[in-house]
């Protein structure tokens, strides 16, 4: 038997806003408040861009890169601007 739909939706890992949050603050930051004129400005794919920008979809390394690259900002200056809370490392807790 077929699983519901709503059997199927999994949490969004909050890391994932965190990301789609910070490529609209980029894209904003650019000058544009529409994320369809960024991304067609930028030859990007305006559903692959929405999806990145919610922050609700896994979105490709490949995907990631083309919007860095359009606002010619590197991996490690994307991630300096995130703010994670800290999380407890699962590993610590190993005795062994």
């Amino acid at each position: 038997m077929a699983k519901k739909k709503s059997e199927d939706t999994k949490e969004v890992d909050p890391r994932m806003k965190l990301i789609g949050a910070r490529i609209t603050e980029l894209r904003k930051k650019a000058g544009y408040s529409s994320g369809e004129n960024f991304s067609t400005d930028h030859s990007l794919g305006r559903m692959a861009y929405w999806r990145a920008e919610s922050g609700t979809t896994n979105i490709t390394m490949k995907s990631l890169f083309a919007i860095l690259d359009a606002h010619g900002i590197t991996i490690r200056e994307f991630f300096l601007e995130i703010n994670e809370p800290k999380r407890e490392n699962p590993l610590s807790n190993k005795k062994g």
